[in-house]
């Protein structure tokens, strides 16, 4: 007898025939490579605060520390913005929607449209909404658009339009609706409705502007037929109609009553964005003449992305914006306060992405605007050193720039010596030079754009990204990495949820993980691992959103769909159930194929911490003889040999454990074989 090592090379080979002379891993799920063998993967236990749940699908995840050392993170979801110390605090910004009568005037010939608003909060800069506002002393179509506004008092503001008034008029513009990112809470006269008996809440807010899934906050609420702690809080509302909607508590009113609740002030959140892709439909969605003239489209390559929250740090308070938002800060100043993150004034009224520059400390933002248009291939930047002078001067640092090699900006990274700048096109970089031009530009790379805005990692100044097509490294040059996984990953990619894609750092066991949703998923339900080290990939199932490394904390931080952060590579456990893990290979030829070998032994080689592993062994006589046969054994950490009875040419091996703690590290198996013949 002989025995035969059945080494295996490490990573996972799903690009070569399954019938191949070289042993290779096929298939794997939630098992890494480490010195060049298989393991199972550390489990994850949900945090204090994850148990307790968030509100949205995560999408962007950053911590810092503050001067005081104290780690803080920042979470961004579809529907909220959270800090995360140990607990989530809401940050999410207010924002108002006002429903005035004729309040605009007009002077003759001038392109000013002054506002009249009893305190209405704007401050210099700030931008305004105006909807329905009709007159004939003015062109509507510019009045009811988006505007910069210029403060003149506590009651009064003008913004500008391109024609001139045809006749000095005040008060006009009949019933006009103003749309505010800045808060100015109203307060609602006595607005509850209920219902003896039932859980729901009617609330009268004319034009209240609100959607079914916004958010609403409380406060001042006071009456004896409701618990005033319940109603005094956030809630999620239903709309009813343009004047009314609902929201639910937990104790039941113990009165049917109409118009109570005394003086109640409501702080309108940010309305909610998308959870996930959707394709425009209806009216004016997709290209011309695609469909029938006259009705409403029914097919469409046009994509309303998801709600994104780029997130970064300003020394120790937080910059961010939502795609196509305002840019906001989060002061650490304000951490012992319920303090929200407000608009940064002056700023640009649209951003898709923002990011700090280092160590210049430039406060960027990509996809921005001027004039109050967004141009999604715009880079501007502030005076350096502060975070709300924006208008370039002889004096300051401020500009701008537009790239070109794509239509859009997904994503930026920090480097050692530049910023780097990935569109859907192309790398870029930003390299801080000093007046008068203040940063240089250069295109680094074609046809190597991003597939989304968090598609991208860097660590020790290298950076590996994910295209619609490919993966890809920057080291100094920008290169394809070479992939064994790369039909697997592209052939089953959901393509209209492809900006979910989210790239992570597992430093540790030096792995860069792209989280992304599989065709049949409308969700994030798979990995893909590239091992920088040993240049290897191997991949699996995940419901991960967001991942952030360990290097504030002390375990990787990972958030699932339904609002759960977890410590990964916790123990052995997926929180405390049982994590199902195995590895395969494809078939391989024993010996070189040509004589038909009898086996009677296994010998495995394995170190077993704890539990139980499955070893089956799949073989057959002919490449195309149909399904292999199998036999399936249990090792443990004290099993010597398992006893079999096999003749085959081509031998396929699986790895499986199923149980609580199981945890294992993979050698090389050896099997026990003579030759039988030819035939």
């Amino acid at each position: 007898m002989t025995f035969i090592s059945l080494k295996i090379p490490p990573g996972v080979n799903k690009e070569t025939p399954s019938l191949t002379s070289s042993p290779s891993w096929r298939d794997a799920d939630k098992v890494r490579f480490k010195f060049g063998q298989p393991e199972k993967i550390g489990g994850w236990k949900a945090t204090q605060a994850g148990i307790n749940g968030f509100s949205g699908t995560a999408r962007s995840m950053i911590s810092w520390r503050l001067n005081s050392g104290l780690t803080v993170s920042a979470l961004g979801t579809h529907s909220k913005l959270y800090l995360y110390i140990d607990s989530y605090i809401d940050i999410t910004p207010l924002r108002s929607t006002v429903l005035l009568t004729n309040p605009l005037s007009t002077t003759n010939g001038d392109t000013t449209v002054v506002v009249t608003h009893t305190a209405h909060g704007a401050l210099n800069g700030a931008t305004v909404r105006v909807e329905n506002s009709t007159s004939s002393f003015f062109d509507n179509d510019e009045v009811n658009d988006e505007h910069y506004i210029t403060y003149i008092n506590a009651n009064s503001y003008s913004f500008k339009i391109t024609t001139a008034a045809t006749n000095t008029a005040t008060n006009i513009g009949g019933v006009v609706r103003l749309h505010y990112e800045h808060p100015i809470s109203p307060t609602l006269s006595n607005p509850f409705n209920i219902t003896n008996t039932s859980n729901t809440i009617v609330v009268t807010h004319i034009a209240h502007d609100l959607r079914t899934g916004d958010y609403v906050t409380f406060s001042g609420a006071t009456h004896s037929s409701f618990v005033d702690s319940e109603i005094n809080a956030n809630h999620r509302v239903t709309r009813i109609n343009a004047d009314s909607y609902s929201i639910t508590v937990t104790t039941a009113s113990t009165s049917t009553l109409s118009g109570i609740g005394g003086s109640v002030v409501a702080a309108y959140e940010l309305p909610v964005g998308n959870e996930h892709a959707v394709n425009n439909f209806g009216f004016g969605a997709g290209t011309w003449s695609s469909e029938t003239w006259g009705t409403a489209r029914t097919n469409s390559t046009e994509i309303s992305d998801i709600r994104h929250w780029s997130l970064d740090h300003f020394g120790q308070d937080l910059v961010c914006c939502s795609n196509q938002g305002r840019l906001y800060s989060w002061n650490a100043n304000t951490l012992n306060t319920t303090a929200r993150a407000e608009i940064l004034t002056g700023s640009p009224a649209f951003n898709d992405v923002v990011v700090v520059t280092n160590p210049d400390r430039h406060l960027v933002t990509l996809g921005s605007a001027t004039t109050g248009v967004q141009n999604k291939m715009l880079v501007r930047w502030g005076n350096q050193e502060t975070k709300e002078e924006w208008t370039p001067i002889a004096e300051n640092t401020a500009g701008d720039q537009v790239l070109s090699g794509g239509s859009r900006i997904f994503a930026s990274e920090r480097s050692q010596s530049s910023t780097l700048i990935w569109t859907d096109g192309g790398l870029h970089s930003m390299e801080f030079q000093g007046p008068p031009f203040t940063f240089g530009f250069q295109e680094l790379g074609r046809n190597c754009g991003a597939i989304s805005h968090e598609c991208v990692i860097t660590h020790n100044s290298v950076s590996y990204w994910m295209s619609d097509n490919d993966f890809f490294i920057y080291d100094g040059v920008v290169r394809t990495i070479p992939c064994t996984v790369h039909r697997h990953v592209f052939n089953d990619l959901n393509k209209v949820q492809i900006t979910k894609v989210h790239a992570g750092l597992n430093k540790s066991f030096h792995e860069v993980i792209w989280l992304y949703p599989s065709a049949s998923s409308i969700e994030i339900d798979r990995y893909v691992i590239y091992n920088y080290e040993e240049k290897i990939w191997y991949n699996g199932t995940f419901s991960r959103t967001v991942w952030m490394d360990s290097e504030l904390h002390p375990y990787p931080l990972a958030a699932d769909p339904t609002g759960v952060i977890y410590h990964h590579e916790y123990r052995d456990d997926a929180d405390e159930t049982a994590m199902i893990a195995h590895i395969e290979s494809a078939e391989f030829d024993l010996g070189e194929g040509d004589n038909i070998l009898f086996a009677n032994r296994l010998v495995p080689d394995m170190v077993i911490d704890y539990g139980n592993v499955e070893y089956t062994l799949k073989y057959r006589l002919y490449p195309h003889a149909g399904q292999l046969s199998e036999t399936t054994q249990t090792v443990t950490a004290t099993t010597e040999k398992l006893d079999i009875r096999m003749r085959a040419r081509q031998v396929a091996l699986r790895i499986s454990s199923d149980e609580l703690r199981d945890l294992w590290h993979m050698g090389v198996p050896r099997l026990d074989v003579r030759r039988d013949g030819k035939r």
